[in-house]
């Protein structure tokens, strides 16, 4: 995760070095081939899909704004009021889809971006801060809202990249920053 980026400042070549050293190592889907690595340097600040060497249609020009996760459906009450009544989202929806078993949560942020809950048994389900995806939120106050969880009796979970950090029912963990 980047916290932050000063297109204004040049990347050093070190940190680009162990940038690759540490992309190689990662994983890839189905013992797919190895990553390939393209080190851009210049002050363009914004490079275009055009400049990466591919196949037709094999860039990744953006992260979406939506995203989709797995719970155990013991855990819907909860998870709909964490985003509705402590977190402020607004009204949680319900929502079938064909070839899903069950209905699932769908949050609409006011701000841009959705989240759907998917319930079902495989799911992992912990009392302690699940180590996978973190996701992000966004708000004006990110102190205040870290208060609301945890007055709500969520968990704060403790991590250096900065103090606001909570886990929803079920172990998915949250860091709140700042809208801005």
């Amino acid at each position: 995760m980047v916290r932050s980026y000063h297109m204004d400042q040049p990347v050093p070549p070190d940190v680009i070095d162990r940038i690759v050293r540490n992309g190689l190592r990662a994983p890839s889907a189905g013992f797919s081939p190895g990553w390939g690595f393209l080190a851009l340097g210049g002050s363009a600040g914004r490079v275009s899909p055009d400049a990466f060497p591919r196949r037709a249609g094999q860039i990744v020009i953006a992260l979406g704004s939506n995203v989709h996760i797995f719970a155990r459906p013991h855990r819907r009450h909860e998870l709909a009021w964490c985003f509705e009544t402590v977190l402020g989202c607004g009204p949680v929806a319900t929502v079938e889809h064909p070839g899903i078993e069950q209905p699932m949560l769908l949050v609409r942020f006011p701000g841009g971006g959705n989240l759907s809950i998917e319930f079902t048994d495989a799911a992992p389900d912990d009392d302690q801060p699940r180590l996978g995806a973190w996701l992000e939120l966004r708000a004006d106050e990110p102190a205040a809202v870290l208060d609301a969880a945890l007055e709500a009796g969520l968990s704060r979970v403790e991590h250096p990249g900065h103090p606001y950090y909570f886990m929803a029912p079920g172990g998915q963990v949250f860091t709140i920053a700042p809208a801005s």
